[in-house]
């Protein structure tokens, strides 16, 4: 396998992968081999990657082998890649090899602003009687009497309610105030990645929901273009947000412990109902290199709130 990084300016890079016949002739015996007992099946063998009717079995079979080479040559690269490659076969034979073009857009430098001692405005964080009293009237509207202690027990959820709004607010000025101090130039092939990224979960959500992607569309009057289009400022602030607390971990020197490490994986396996090593294994080096990155992004947050200032509001 060669690969030539054909360029690398303007937070992109080009990346041309030449692999040899032999690699294309195996992966074309591998597809062949998982069709041919399909009904209807009945393509020769020979000549196959030369036949206009093979062309369904070709593309398969460069999928996969680009899919199996993929992982080693961004190892050997070692480039801050930030997107998800866009990916053209240049050309493809088992006399001639394959060629495989990519582009992806590089992480961007980030250079802070401040980020320590941040002042902001504290909001309230204790309910007033007037609150508590409306939880306890919207309850008992429907005619529900409620005792002392169950009175007590929704002025405790009121209370913590409120407390869990302000710590949103103090967060959401924070975060407003960092991405604003902050100066990043996001490559757009960037935010188009985050943003297919955002359509999956938004997809997922919905299955959850018994609901596909399509169906939602129908039913609002929209396309997955104009869904896709609709998530790009979130993919961004997204971006930024991430870009930006891995700026400040790396200059606190923050860095994720592997005791640190296996706790987050320990945790992730429970929720998939799985062991740790067998997640670890599944995952692989990008799993675990996502994981890092979300354990140092939530010390460098952190920092931000135990050095946030709070002020009171003014009168």
């Amino acid at each position: 396998m060669e690969i030539k990084i054909l360029s690398k300016e303007k937070g992109m890079a080009e990346i041309l992968i030449t692999l040899p016949g032999e690699d294309v002739k195996k992966a074309v015996d591998e597809a062949y081999d998982r069709h041919k007992d399909d009904e209807g099946f009945s393509l020769p063998r020979e000549g196959i990657d030369r036949d206009p009717v093979g062309v369904p079995l070709m593309q398969e079979a460069m999928q996969a082998l680009f899919t199996g080479v993929y992982g080693d040559v961004m190892r050997r690269l070692n480039l801050p890649v930030a997107s998800e490659p866009r990916v053209s076969v240049r050309r493809a034979g088992e006399e001639m090899g394959a060629e495989f073009y990519l582009t992806f857009a590089l992480r961007p430098e980030v250079k802070l602003g401040q980020y320590k001692g941040l002042r902001v405005k504290m909001p309230e964080i204790e309910p007033t009687e007037e609150e508590y009293q409306v939880a306890i009237d919207q309850v008992e509207s429907d005619g529900q009497k409620l005792s002392d202690e169950q009175k007590r027990e929704l002025r405790e959820a009121v209370a913590q309610r409120k407390r869990q709004l302000a710590d949103q607010a103090i967060e959401d000025q924070v975060l407003k105030i960092i991405l604003e101090e902050a100066r990043v130039d996001i490559p757009p092939a960037m935010v188009e990645s985050e943003a297919n990224i955002c359509v999956r979960q938004f997809a997922q959500e919905l299955s959850a929901g018994n609901m596909t992607l399509q169906q939602f569309c129908e039913q609002n009057g929209k396309t997955e273009e104009t869904v896709h289009r609709e998530m790009m400022p979130l993919a961004e602030r997204r971006i930024r947000l991430r870009l930006v607390l891995s700026a400040i971990a790396e200059a606190e020197g923050f860095r994720a412990e592997d005791s640190e490490l296996q706790s987050a994986l320990e945790q992730m396996a429970a929720q998939f109902g799985m062991m740790a090593e067998e997640l670890r294994e599944k995952g692989g080096q990008e799993l675990e290199a996502q994981l890092r990155a979300e354990i140092v992004s939530e010390k460098a947050y952190a920092l931000l709130r135990e050095s946030t200032i709070l002020e009171a509001e003014e009168d």
